[in-house]
């Protein structure tokens, strides 16, 4: 019987190890996931791919994402010429440099 009840604690340890484990994996494809996600995103957003929105001052224009930029609070920002409505394929942004404009949309 003693033997039965040793094989039970080591199940019990086991199972515990297993757990941890799975836990460690977890987290591993969670971060995985996450650093992927962001350099899609970065990506997207440093080559201009499948833009449909189109920032300009003016003179300079970048290209962006709507889904990304209505996202964030910034999109009814006051720089953002009132003039200018959310569903035109470009809005214009007064009194801000290309400098500033690539800074916004990442």
């Amino acid at each position: 019987m003693a033997r039965q009840k040793d094989k039970g604690f080591q199940r019990m340890d086991m199972s515990q190890a297993f757990f941890d484990k799975s836990e460690q994996e977890l987290n591993a494809l969670r971060t995985s996931v996450a650093t992927t996600l962001q350099n899609d995103m970065l990506r997207l957003v440093e080559e201009e791919l499948h833009s449909d929105l189109v920032l300009t001052n003016g003179t300079d224009s970048v290209k962006a994402h709507r889904s990304i930029l209505q996202c964030r609070h910034c999109w009814k920002d006051e720089w953002v010429s009132r003039n200018s409505h959310p569903t035109f394929s470009t809005i214009e942004v007064k009194g801000k440099t290309s400098a500033q404009l690539r800074s916004f949309i990442r």
